[in-house]
């Protein structure tokens, strides 16, 4: 009985990596996500996050996109609605000119509901004026990290309906 979960969690994977990415963006290859050995850790190699990410009911799909015109990568989601989806590109980095080999070089996990201290908040800098110390996720976010390195959580606002990105520290 165990194989049949795991068929599914392998099958569903597979599936939601087959997505057609907005213009400009494709999947990263299987070489590019086996450069870090820390993905093989998580069943989306650290590519893919899964939830209710803006509040509507609707299941939303968040994706690390290679780009296709620049050196580098991106952060998209997309969207979903009983009408469709759109997809946001929420962000991207070009490792530009002097690296322009660099595999998938961050990863993406999900952020549960609850309350995280921010980097300002654990004391690293000042915060700014609409820094949080802390952040309340009403909502599941997206972890967004440099392995073993730097990391920040994604959130979905709804006052703005847009993305806003607060930076974490272990």
């Amino acid at each position: 009985m165990r194989s049949i979960p795991l068929l599914f969690l392998v099958l569903n994977s597979q599936l939601a990596l087959a997505v057609e990415p907005p213009a400009g963006w494709r999947i990263p290859t299987k070489k590019e996500l086996a450069a870090e050995p820390l993905r093989g850790k998580s069943p989306t190699k650290s590519a893919e996050v899964i939830g209710d990410l803006n509040g509507d009911g609707t299941r939303d799909h968040a994706y690390l996109f290679k780009s296709t015109k620049f050196s580098g990568e991106g952060l998209a989601v997309r969207l979903s609605s009983p009408k469709g989806f759109i997809w946001k590109i929420i962000d991207q980095t070009d490792w530009g000119k002097e690296y322009p080999n660099v595999d998938l070089a961050m990863g993406i996990d999900l952020a549960k509901p609850g309350d995280y201290k921010t980097a300002c908040g654990k004391g690293y800098w000042e915060c700014e004026k609409n820094e949080p110390e802390v952040l309340n996720l009403k909502t599941p976010g997206i972890w967004h990290f440099r392995f073993e390195s730097a990391a920040s959580i994604w959130y979905w606002d709804k006052k703005s309906g847009e993305f806003k990105r607060v930076w974490i520290s272990d």
